[in-house]
């Protein structure tokens, strides 16, 4: 009989107190920077092996069970389990803070369930690394017209300088604030 293995992964949401994905043409041409701050209102994520092939989702709004990794709904998840092949899982899905907020919550979403993925699978990720492949997802694989600046926010935390580069390279810096 198989194992069941559960993976909790808590990504925090960002405020962004500069940049953002408005600059994107600007940033790809010349480069360019911003400051974000991650609050304490989360993206979590409960990541489960089940005993068959079938792949349950909990999420806001949704509940669906299926056989085949095409046949999910949610485009995000529907790509990361396609990109892992990773059938045979129960997926719940909660944040504190609801979609479309301004608070980073698909970029917080991709780098948690792909952080609970790599968990599950026993894969070690950097945050960097987990930013980047958040980033490729929900910009090449899914075409969302948005930068990399909530990817690295959510992955990397706290209060951040981040410099994106031409060539795509972002360049994190953590900063300190004395009490």
């Amino acid at each position: 009989m198989a194992k069941r293995r559960i993976v909790i992964s808590q990504t925090p949401h960002r405020i962004a107190l500069t940049g953002g994905h408005d600059q994107i043409p600007y940033v790809k041409r010349y480069g360019g920077s911003g400051f974000a701050a991650t609050i304490n209102r989360y993206a979590t994520i409960i990541l489960m092996r089940r005993l068959d092939h079938h792949i349950e989702l909990i999420y806001p709004g949704a509940h669906e069970t299926v056989e085949e990794i095409v046949d999910i709904t949610h485009p995000i998840i529907r790509t990361v389990l396609h990109k892992y092949s990773l059938n045979g899982v129960n997926i719940y899905s909660h944040s504190d803070i609801p979609p479309g907020s301004g608070l980073g919550s698909s970029g917080t979403f991709t780098v948690g369930l792909l952080n609970a993925i790599h968990a599950l699978l026993g894969n070690r990720r950097t945050p960097s690394e987990l930013a980047e492949e958040a980033a490729d997802i929900e910009i090449n694989a899914l075409k969302s017209p948005i930068g990399k600046y909530d990817q690295y926010a959510a992955a990397v935390g706290g209060f951040t300088r981040m410099t994106f580069k031409k060539n795509g390279d972002v360049e994190i810096r953590p900063v300190n604030i004395p009490p």
